[in-house]
């Protein structure tokens, strides 16, 4: 008899369950409206990524390397 009784811990453990399952949880998409393709090139990508991976570090060398940043004491500091 004590094997069909539900117990505290079993029942908080159950997940809560808010519609039925038949119902879909992802809806289908739905159709673009407008225009649906891109007018850029693929090339277009390509060539951003490659300049911003070029022109990121560059940026960052030049700011450690030669960039004066005045008279006031900064992280970039030759140590003397």
């Amino acid at each position: 008899m004590n094997a069909l009784k539900a117990s505290r811990v079993s029942f908080t453990r159950r997940p809560f369950q808010r519609r039925p399952m038949a119902t879909s949880s992802h809806p289908m998409p739905k159709k673009m409206e407008g225009p649906g393709e891109d007018f850029r090139p693929p090339w277009v990508y390509v060539g951003t990524r490659l300049i911003s991976f070029a022109i990121i570090p560059a940026v960052g060398f030049y700011a450690v390397f030669f960039y004066d940043f005045g008279n006031h004491e900064h992280v970039f500091q030759p140590v003397s």
